[in-house]
């Protein structure tokens, strides 16, 4: 039986978001793992939530640190759906894993506009997902990923990320102490 698994670099590294998606009994315990040859940016237009998400290209010299994750295959289509302005694909030539690796990749990349801000709700679900694993992990993901300088908004209060997850003041305290060391510069609107 051919085993799937899938590699995200995004809200999905952290288990309530990917809870939200495939169920909790579904979500399989994820691996950190870095992923070679590909580059993670602000890329992805998510029109009906007036945000731009997270998405990988291939980009020789680059690396994505993130997370793997077994998945039954009946589930593919759940993510298939959740991914929308992505086409998954499989990652090739890889020795992570003793199947198919996937991940998502965006359709029509874009970089982030007044209109559709790095969202603070999405920043957040992620580094709190990252933080699950160690503070080193969550800083790898703020350091190799590209794009920040683009138009950023605090949604704390009304998050235009729906599938965002509750946050202690701890947490969110930790996140902010991330963001300053590692982007000093970007500051929320």
């Amino acid at each position: 039986m051919t085993k799937h698994y899938i590699f995200s670099y995004g809200s999905l590294i952290n288990k309530n978001s990917l809870a939200k998606t495939i169920g909790i009994k579904n979500a399989k315990e994820a691996k950190e793992i870095i992923v070679r040859g590909y580059e993670r940016g602000w890329r992805n237009h998510v029109h009906h939530e007036y945000r731009t998400g997270l998405g990988i290209i291939k980009k020789e010299d680059s690396k994505v640190n993130g997370v793997i994750f077994e998945i039954d295959e009946k589930y593919l289509k759940n993510l298939d759906k959740r991914e929308y302005g992505f086409k998954r694909k499989e990652i090739l030539n890889q020795t992570y894993v003793d199947g198919h690796l996937w991940s998502f990749f965006v359709a029509d990349p874009k970089t982030p506009t007044k209109e559709f801000p790095i969202a603070q709700s999405y920043v957040d679900t992620v580094i709190a997902g990252c933080l699950t694993h160690n503070k080193e992990f969550a800083k790898e993901f703020v350091k190799s990923t590209v794009n920040w300088k683009f138009p950023y908004v605090n949604d704390r209060k009304n998050p235009r990320f729906p599938r965002g997850v509750k946050l202690t003041k701890e947490t969110i305290d930790q996140i902010d102490l991330i963001l300053d060391e590692c982007i000093p510069q970007q500051k929320p609107l």
